[in-house]
């Protein structure tokens, strides 16, 4: 698996997952992601995501940026 570190962020993202499955952690929970499932992160929220699988895994990221 593949790991990005944990990290805040000013701007909002989506996350939507093409193939596999992903470990979206924040400092209170754990959510994991499957083929075609998205989850919305607002400004400053702070996550980890993780490929926890020995299987490959693509992940879609939209990112707001201000004009």
């Amino acid at each position: 698996g593949a790991e990005w570190a944990y990290e805040d962020s000013p701007l909002e993202k989506i996350y939507f997952v093409l193939k596999g499955e992903m470990t979206v952690k924040s400092k209170t929970e754990e959510i994991v992601l499957h083929k075609w499932d998205s989850l919305y992160l607002g400004p400053n929220e702070g996550r980890e995501v993780i490929n926890n699988t020995n299987k490959p895994a693509s992940m879609l990221v939209v990112i707001n940026y201000p004009d």
